[in-house]
Order: structure tokens, then C-alpha cells, then sequence
């Protein structure tokens, strides 16, 4: 009799152990959410648009530049991941390796195909490119036969997406625009998802919640993911952006404010500062602002 008690309470004390093991790493937020707790961990995000032979703005890097970056991280310790495995880890799934680094490209621009992406391959490296939905193949405006820089295709998305080193997460379909008539349909716009003057919340809402999920359901289609990132047009946002988007099942936001975070939970992921790489920023300037940047 004596030994059964003493089974009993031996199990007892073992489900209490694996309870308190299993609910240490996670908390509730103050809407009733489950946040994990996760040791903090710095992660640098980097931020590249265009590659072209003549830089013409700061947002421009030479090929030669860019693999010169990728080479140097490397040799430096840092292990390039995406977006989603740093959401996993923050959700309590995989660990990250010792100096995780997150490369992005914003736009869509058809030069990551060309040059960015054969350097992922070779060097077997990770990278993110978030897109824009009108412009997608596009080498010229909607209603004109004005030139813009040349976008890859949804074809030349798939295979990027597919070979297992390039994310691709959303920049939305027509907002990448000053405020105004929108680039792609001429539609009134914000700047990025800001609201229209004296738009109401509701009216607000409606408005960016069509040009998302119309994106996010293209995205999905035609290349076989859901983004979980949104990549906030000229990093602009406010508290009713914010909301907007945790309603539509973003789980975070990249803004262009220049920074390097410490994530430790899942709230961390919204307003995700980055590092601006100018082609004047060597490969020692890049690693050392990396290492500096708060």
C-alpha cells in the first residue's frame, strides 16, 4: 500500500515537473495571447533594392558589391536565415544558429534575379525579396509606355522561391506610392499605408485590407506561400497600420528605419528596423555598423 502511495506521488511530482517545463517559456500578452519567452537574440536585417554596374542612388549596389558583402558576412561568422525562421524561433520552434543575419530585398526588382540570386546558389546563402504586385514583369508604367526599372516575373518568383533560398513576402500591390494616385492603377493613395486626408478608420481599413489580400492570395497562387511579413512602402506606419495588419494575420512589419533589434518574443517582429547597404559602404563599415548598431 505504502509503495503505491509512493508511485502515486512520484507521478504526481513528474506531471507537475513537466507542467512547470513546458509553461516556463511562455507568457499571455494583454490580449490574452501566448508569447513565448525566448532567450533575446540580436538579429541584423539588411536592406537592398536594386543591383546595377552604376549606382545612381543609395539604393543601388553594384553585383561586384553585392557578393562582396555575402563573402564578408560569411567570413565574419554571420549565417544569412529568413524572416520565417526567425518567427519559428520566437514561436518556440527551431534554434537559430550563433550569428543569425537577414538579407532583404525590397521591389521586385528583376536584377535580384539576375545577380542576387545566382550568388545565393553559389555560396548557399538565404535572402528575402518582398514584392510589388502591378509591377511584377513589368518594364514599363500600366497606362504608358514610360520605363521603369525591370521587375522579375511570377515565373522567376516560383523559381527562386522553389530552389529554397529566396523568400518572398508582401510590399503590397498598388501602395508603394507617394501620396496621390497610386503608380500601378492611378488609385488614391496615402503615403505607403497611410491614410487618405480625412479618411475614416473604416474606410481606411477596407482600403488596405483589398490591396493585401488580394496580394497575399496572388502571392499564394502563384507561387505556394502566405507571407507573414509585411514590408511597410517607405517604412511608413502608424497605431491603426499596425492594428490593421495583425487583423489580416501579418505576424510583423519591416520598416527602413535604420537599427539592429534583440528579438526575444513575438511582438518584437513589428517595426523591424534594418541596415540601408549604400554602394559607398564597405564590406568592414557594413560588419562593423552591424556589430555597433543599436
Amino acid at each position: 500500500m505504502l509503495k503505491k502511495s509512493l508511485m502515486s506521488l512520484l507521478c504526481i511530482v513528474l506531471i507537475l515537473t513537466n507542467l512547470t517545463v513546458v509553461f516556463a517559456d511562455h507568457s499571455t500578452n494583454e490580449k490574452g495571447e501566448v508569447e513565448f519567452e525566448k532567450p533575446g537574440v540580436r538579429v541584423p536585417i539588411l536592406m537592398y533594392h536594386h543591383i546595377a554596374d552604376e549606382p545612381t542612388t543609395v539604393s543601388v549596389v553594384t553585383p561586384d558589391k553585392f557578393e562582396e558583402d555575402v563573402q564578408i558576412l560569411l567570413e565574419n561568422g554571420f549565417t544569412p536565415i529568413f524572416l520565417t525562421e526567425l518567427i519559428d524561433y520566437l514561436e518556440g520552434g527551431s534554434e537559430l544558429p550563433d550569428q543569425p543575419v537577414i538579407i532583404t530585398f525590397d521591389d521586385g526588382y528583376r536584377s535580384n534575379y539576375e545577380y542576387a540570386y545566382p550568388v545565393a546558389k553559389e555560396l548557399e546563402v538565404k535572402f528575402t525579396i518582398s514584392l510589388i504586385g502591378w509591377s511584377m514583369g513589368r518594364e514599363t508604367f500600366i497606362d504608358s509606355d514610360k520605363a521603369i526599372i525591370p521587375h522579375f516575373t511570377w515565373e522567376e518568383a516560383k523559381e527562386m522561391y522553389d530552389s529554397g533560398w529566396v523568400d518572398i513576402q508582401n510590399h503590397s500591390f498598388d501602395l508603394h506610392s507617394p501620396a496621390g494616385k497610386s503608380y500601378g492603377y492611378a488609385k488614391e493613395t496615402g503615403t505607403g499605408l497611410l491614410a487618405l486626408e480625412s479618411e475614416t478608420e473604416g474606410a481606411y481599413a477596407r482600403r488596405i485590407t483589398l490591396d493585401l489580400i488580394g496580394h497575399q492570395n496572388d502571392i499564394n497562387k502563384k507561387i505556394g506561400k502566405i507571407p507573414e511579413i509585411m514590408c511597410l512602402p517607405y517604412g511608413a506606419y502608424n497605431a491603426n497600420t499596425e492594428e490593421t495588419l495583425k487583423k489580416l494575420g501579418f505576424k510583423g512589419s519591416m520598416t527602413t528605419v535604420e537599427g539592429v533589434r534583440t528579438y526575444s518574443s513575438p511582438s518584437d517582429l513589428w517595426a523591424m528596423p534594418r541596415i540601408n547597404v549604400s554602394n559607398d559602404l564597405s564590406g568592414m563599415r557594413l560588419i562593423e555598423r552591424i556589430n555597433t548598431a543599436n
